[in-house]
């Protein structure tokens, strides 16, 4: 099971300079999902790091795999 700093940790290194500007994070029961508070969602991030592997994967691909939108996810302190 990957933490969240790790899943932190995954996710900066995986965004490279895009992740200069994450700074809201989110908690699922399978997931982290890393963004941008003003962010349109297209693109690199929202960035999803799943908690069974830390395997970095793409936002609307993992929350339609799941059936599961934002408003299922809590907000946690990032």
């Amino acid at each position: 099971m990957v933490t969240y700093e790790k899943a932190k940790e995954i996710a900066l290194e995986a965004l490279g300079e895009f992740g200069a500007n994450i700074n809201e994070a989110f908690e699922t029961d399978g997931a982290y999902i890393f963004n941008v508070r003003d962010n349109i969602y297209a693109g690199r991030i929202p960035i999803v790091i799943r908690k069974s592997d830390g395997k970095a994967l793409n936002y609307w691909r993992y929350m339609n795999q799941c059936g599961i939108t934002l408003d299922d996810a809590k907000e946690i302190d990032f």
